[in-house]
């Protein structure tokens, strides 16, 4: 399998929102509501593309497998610490084959060639065991446990596990 991880072009916004308008998709993440409105995605997209050309402080790519095919999103994201935090999600009808991870690789890589040499952070809701099994299979080892906020679950705290991935 050969994932590629590029910047997510206009015609592709109505495949990401068609991936990411699915509850089990939105609920898993701090910051895509739902139900997702395609002009959440327009604007979501637009503007980390110009916070990425103004300052690198966010990075957001398309996860696009062998064929071409638009199948989830990956990025970096500053963490509190004043390090990097990634966060990504896989379409459900690629869940299971491994993409993940491979995609994890990936921004992992990208995250070190755009220059962060320290310590990159993950968080995972409680409630999502197999994002959790790919930052271990990844190197990330569970730090601690916290809670937060999911877009896409009004008022509920979600309980989450927090990772780091040494240098």
């Amino acid at each position: 399998m050969k994932l590629v991880l590029k910047p997510i072009p206009k015609e592709d916004y109505p495949r990401f929102h068609e991936l990411v308008n699915d509850f089990d998709v939105a609920r898993m993440t701090a910051t895509i509501p739902f139900p997702v409105t395609y002009e959440f995605v327009e604007k979501r997209l637009d503007d980390r593309r110009e916070l990425e050309a103004k300052d690198g402080s966010i990075v957001e790519r398309g996860i696009y497998n062998d064929q071409g095919e638009l199948i989830g999103n990956a990025g970096h994201f500053p963490h509190e610490s004043g390090g990097r935090e990634i966060g990504y999600f896989i379409g459900r009808d690629f869940w299971g084959k491994g993409y993940a991870t491979e995609a994890g690789k990936a921004l992992i890589n990208l995250v070190r060639e755009q220059g962060h040499a320290g310590i990159i952070y993950g968080t995972v809701a409680k409630d999502n065991p197999a994002s959790m099994r790919v930052l271990e299979k990844l190197g990330f080892i569970q730090v601690g446990e916290g809670s937060g906020t999911s877009a896409a679950r009004p008022g509920e705290i979600t309980k989450h596990n927090k990772y780091e991935l040494a240098p």
